[in-house]
């Protein structure tokens, strides 16, 4: 059974909260220490930066360090997520035509997994998602010409990456369960941040609220944001 996520908001809003709530636990120390279980924070900003989000001071030194920038870590993560949603909408709009979304989509094609290798498959996809004869059946699926725009200029950054260091970085591509999986998970640890700041930074307190505010208590879930839950069945009428 495929993975539903929790949450009906786009996953741009996840990150970007997401971002906001975990950079206010960091900035509370003594909160995080006395409320969270040990390395929560760390772990959940982790999280967040599997998912393309951003990553602490710490982590983007780490990975300057490791030859790639910040910018060119958040422009990979980018085309990741767009080309396994173009993927994910190929596998929709030509559905059973196996040839072709294996050739021209790339579907069940994962090795190798340097970065240059993904780049080169992400090119085909592009040059695919491109083409009058593809663009309409994708559109139909969710999939519009605004995407086809920025897949094409994060794959050209990703490009520009030196080529010794592309096929030095090795990367792991997930697949819509898994990355829902993930999103749930990291929502999840967002609302335990959540309420733990709720109770120490109690709204009855005036000066609590801009505590509050950063970690986005009131704001975050946006309204209507959760997946609702199924209506309940009708009642069963009286037997006469």
């Amino acid at each position: 059974m495929a993975v539903k996520r929790k949450f009906t908001f786009p996953m741009s809003t996840l990150l970007y909260e997401g971002d906001l709530i975990i950079t206010a636990t960091e900035g509370q120390a003594a909160f995080a220490t006395k409320r969270l279980p040990a390395n929560f924070v760390t772990d959940v900003r982790t999280k967040l930066t599997d998912l393309g989000g951003k990553t602490s001071a710490k982590q983007a030194q780490a990975a300057q360090t490791g030859g790639l920038t910040q910018q060119q870590n958040d422009s990979i993560a980018r085309m990741l997520e767009l080309f396994g949603n173009v993927k994910d909408t190929a596998k929709r709009a030509f559905a059973g035509q196996d040839v072709k979304l294996r050739q021209e989509f790339q579907i069940g094609v994962n090795d190798p997994n340097d970065l240059g290798s993904i780049l080169g498959r992400a090119k085909i996809v592009l040059a695919s998602a491109k083409t009058a004869g593809n663009a309409p059946a994708l559109q139909a699926k969710g999939w519009i010409a605004a995407d086809t725009t920025e897949f094409e200029a994060v794959i050209k950054q990703v490009g520009d990456i030196d080529k010794s260091q592309q096929d030095s970085q090795s990367v792991a591509i997930t697949g819509t369960d898994d990355r829902n999986t993930a999103a749930n998970s990291l929502y999840d640890d967002l609302l335990t941040i959540q309420n733990a700041a709720n109770i120490e930074f109690s709204s009855k307190d005036s000066g609590n609220r801009g505590t509050r505010d950063a970690f986005r208590l009131g704001i975050f879930p946006p309204a209507g944001g959760s997946a609702q839950p199924p209506p309940p069945a009708p009642p069963t009428p009286p037997k006469p």
